[in-house]
């Protein structure tokens, strides 16, 4: 693993840590890094509900709530091959041909400090191996689903080495709207009808993945490596379904509609068929240069992000509340340059420094009825907001590694960080009409800057080959965030950045010759100015 930015093994490592190789992952039957969430202890890594793939991760209880409101930062840092993903959208990652993956727990305020209050998850493509090779694998499932992988790779030429790695994946989805459930006359629909509705599968997927890895080894001191993505989904959107409880008094719904919905929870009825399209392109490139009596390291990292949906919220046959024909784009470019050097046998030293600037537009569409007793339609109402978001990010960190004997060692180590938010905004106001037209165009511009100091402190305590202790203090940052979807100017913010400050005590162990592995850690949070929506 390297969540300490130098190679080591997982036991040696004094931070608690889930790590999962390829063939762990693969005897789990992974897909998305959801998956993931469910093989580590206090993590969760869930979407929200209205959106697909929209991440709301959470570590140790430190999340961003049930919310997708693009302007939130995370607390739970993703990182591709080494690249912080600067937005939560399209963060259900899939798990398609990762060597290995990375779950740290607890603020990572030195080696992942962008807004890593509450954790990381990294992912990590293998490179390209020197013999040629390759694998394919094809699966067909349940509710129409067809699989398809394959990768091929091997030497190039004397000092350059590929691999290609392709997967295609399609599936009708878990729910089959059939325009079930019962009508009968009620006041905002007399006839007692179906109201015509679309029928068809909800929640499906059509996606295509495409991964190149590129190795290159000019000098036996130098390595060049460039990771690409480009993934494409044509999919269905977060679905909603409306229940009776029959413990409970009647609902707005039955009253007021005549409608009671099926008891079947795999069978909704939805006046919009909901629907996603994401299309993704990134680029890494990883340069490792021996220098000296170190390695110098510089990961640069370029991603762009098209994402387009239409989701009906309330679940029902009826337009209750839609959100139709929402449009994004997100782009973004990092760079980190890191330098781990041995100063001597017992004393080694990382410095680096990291810069960010992510960009994100996003225009938001909200449609609902305005109702009108005894019509079958209703008299709509539209609103929409419109707003773009620079983000800043800069740090430099170092960490100093000192063993006293073979038994006792000690880490210190801080990062200084400092970001800007520049918001440009339109809030959700109503539009004039007809439909999405007649809109506020009016920007009103937003800035602020906060910087930060986290330091890190470890003491560890090598009782055998096999049993390690530590006890650690980090600290963990969130910078302000700003609400672009508040009702109101005054509502936007920017709220104050949050701090953890979390202390850990753990042990890691292999007993009983190796046959069992435990590793525990027991923590405790000063969790300050929190943010909540």
């Amino acid at each position: 693993v390297t969540a300490t930015r130098r190679a080591e093994t997982a036991q040696e490592v004094p931070i608690s840590l889930t790590p999962l190789s390829a063939e762990a992952l693969e005897r789990a039957h992974v897909i998305d890094i959801t998956d993931v969430g469910f093989l580590a202890p206090n993590v969760q890594l869930q979407p929200v509900a209205s959106l697909p793939g929209f991440a709301t991760f959470s570590m140790r209880g430190i999340g961003v709530g049930a919310n997708s409101i693009r302007t939130i930062d995370p607390t739970v840092q993703v990182l591709v091959d080494g690249m912080v993903v600067a937005t939560q959208i399209a963060g259900q990652l899939d798990m398609f041909d990762y060597e290995r993956i990375e779950i740290l727990r607890g603020p990572q305020g030195i080696f992942f400090g962008r807004n890593s209050i509450a954790g990381a998850v990294s992912l990590s493509t293998g490179k390209p191996a020197e013999e040629f090779g390759g694998r394919a694998k094809f699966g067909v499932g349940s509710h129409g689903l067809l699989l398809g992988e394959a990768t091929v790779e091997g030497a190039i030429s004397d000092n350059v080495r590929g691999k290609l790695a392709l997967q295609y994946r399609k599936f009708d989805g878990f729910f089959e709207d059939k325009n079930d459930g019962t009508f009968v006359p009620a006041l905002y629909n007399p006839a007692g009808t179906e109201p015509g509705s679309p029928t068809q599968d909800q929640m499906a997927q059509d996606s295509f993945f495409i991964k190149p890895t590129i190795t290159w080894t000019p000098t036996d001191a130098l390595e060049i490596t460039l990771y690409g993505q480009y993934y494409s989904d044509d999919g269905g959107s977060g679905m909603a379904q409306a229940i009776v409880d029959p413990d409970q008094a009647p609902l707005p719904l039955e009253t007021l509609f005549g409608y009671t919905p099926s008891t079947d929870q795999f069978r909704p009825n939805n006046d919009l068929i909901g629907e996603s399209e994401t299309d993704m392109m990134q680029l890494v490139a990883e340069v490792n240069w021996e220098v000296g009596n170190g390695v110098l390291t510089s990961v640069t990292g370029v991603r762009d992000l098209e994402f387009n949906s239409s989701t009906d919220v309330d679940g029902t046959p009826f337009l209750l509340i839609h959100f139709p024909d929402n449009e994004e784009e997100a782009s973004q470019f990092t760079q980190e340059v890191r330098y781990a050097m041995d100063l001597n046998e017992s004393m080694d030293l990382i410095l680096g420094a990291f810069y960010m600037d992510a960009e994100q537009k996003v225009i938001e569409r909200r449609e609902f009825t305005g109702l009108t007793a005894g019509r079958n339609h209703f008299d709509y109402n539209y609103i929409q907001s419109d707003w773009s978001q620079d983000v800043q990010s800069a740090a430099v960190f170092a960490n100093w590694r000192y063993s006293f004997s073979d038994k006792w060692s000690t880490s210190l180590g801080v990062r200084y960080s400092r970001e800007s938010k520049d918001l440009s905004l339109t809030p959700l106001l109503g539009c004039a009409g007809p439909g999405f037209t007649g809109c506020a165009t009016e920007k009103t511009d937003f800035s602020e800057t906060w910087s930060n100091t986290s330091p890190r402190a470890t003491l560890e305590y090598q009782a055998s080959s096999d049993v390690m202790y530590w006890l650690s203090w980090t600290r963990g940052f969130r910078s302000g965030n700003f609400n672009a979807r508040a009702p109101s100017l005054a509502g936007v913010g920017p709220a104050d950045p949050e701090q953890a400050d979390q202390f850990e005590l753990g042990l890691k162990g292999d007993f009983l010759d190796g046959t069992l592995r435990t590793n525990i850690s027991l923590f405790y949070t000063v969790y300050e100015d929190i943010q909540r929506i």
